[in-house]
C-alpha cells in the first residue's frame, strides 16, 4: 500500500466550515531522502523538502542512521583544526602499491 503525504494543492471544505488544501502525492523514497539530506548540509531546504524528509526519516530506520552519521561526520569536521591540513602534507602514492 503506497504512504501518502499532504501537500498544498486541490481544496476541499469540512463540515465545519474549515478549508484545507491539499493534493496526495507518495512520500520521497531512501535515495531521493539520501540527496535532501546531503543538500540540506550545505543549503536551507524548502518547507515542502524539510517536512518530506522528516516524514520519512519518521517511518524509516536506515534514514534516520544515515541522518545521525551525516549530522556526526558535520559536527567532527567542524572541529577539526584546519591548520593541521596545511601543516602536514601527505603523499598518497606509495598507498596505492
Amino acid at each position: 500500500m503506497p504512504r501518502f503525504e499532504l501537500v498544498r494543492g486541490e481544496t476541499l471544505s469540512c463540515a465545519a466550515g474549515t478549508t484545507f488544501y491539499f493534493r496526495m502525492r507518495p512520500i520521497i523514497n531512501c535515495k531521493q531522502t539520501h540527496e535532501l539530506v546531503s543538500q540540506s548540509m550545505d543549503k536551507d531546504l524548502s518547507l515542502l523538502d524539510r517536512m518530506r524528509v522528516r516524514l520519512h526519516l519518521g517511518i524509516c530506520t536506515s534514514c534516520s542512521n544515515f541522518n545521525g552519521q551525516m549530522l556526526l561526520l558535520r559536527e567532527a569536521m567542524r572541529k577539526f583544526p584546519m591548520s593541521e591540513l596545511d601543516d602536514k602534507p601527505h603523499d598518497h602514492s606509495d598507498e596505492r602499491k
